[in-house]
């Protein structure tokens, strides 16, 4: 499949209302591969479709296509985007839009991901578990684990976050 197969996947997604899970691993997607489907996922709210798990792993999202999902954050429960160039400016974008994300696993492992992305991710969920801790019912955005494997961390860094997460947001699991 290329991002010339929107409206298949567009078919497949709203014509499927039982279909839970989408691996579209190793196609050449790009970033806008997967717009139509988002926009048909924004529009109708979540009980009207069953799709929770998406895979991208190597589909050429780059930083573009990683903010073109955001919208759909929050009615998935994983998101696969494994090898798809993203770099630190992808991940703080995402992290700093004012979207909902609502997700068990977000796997971002062989992507480009440094110090910059990992605070921003941090920091998004620092603040989301300090709201929820004066009112839980304003909590609007969780990821239970994310997964950064092979990317532009360091161990020293890695290991740090983890000791700064115990402490300050104990739910976020980082996996590197």
């Amino acid at each position: 499949l290329t991002a010339a197969c929107q409206a298949t996947l567009l078919n497949l997604v709203s014509l499927s209302p039982n279909l839970r899970s989408l691996d579209l691993s190793n196609n050449r997607l790009g970033p806008h591969g997967c717009s139509e489907m988002v926009a048909w996922m924004k529009q109708h709210e979540k009980d009207h479709f069953s799709l929770r798990s998406v895979e991208l792993k190597n589909c050429g999202l780059g930083n573009e296509g990683l903010c073109q999902l955001v919208p759909i954050l929050g009615a998935l429960s994983y998101v696969g985007a494994s090898g798809n160039g993203i770099t630190s400016a992808g991940l703080q974008a995402v992290m700093h839009s004012n979207s909902m994300i609502q997700l068990q696993l977000l796997d971002l492992a062989n992507n480009q991901i440094g110090e910059k992305g990992l605070h921003a991710l941090t920091q998004r969920f620092q603040q989301e578990h300090k709201r929820s801790l004066w009112n839980p019912k304003q909590l609007t955005s969780t990821i239970d684990t994310v997964i950064l494997k092979n990317n532009a961390i360091s161990s020293a860094l890695a290991v740090s976050t983890e000791a700064f997460l115990k402490v300050h947001n104990p739910l976020l699991t980082l996996v590197f």
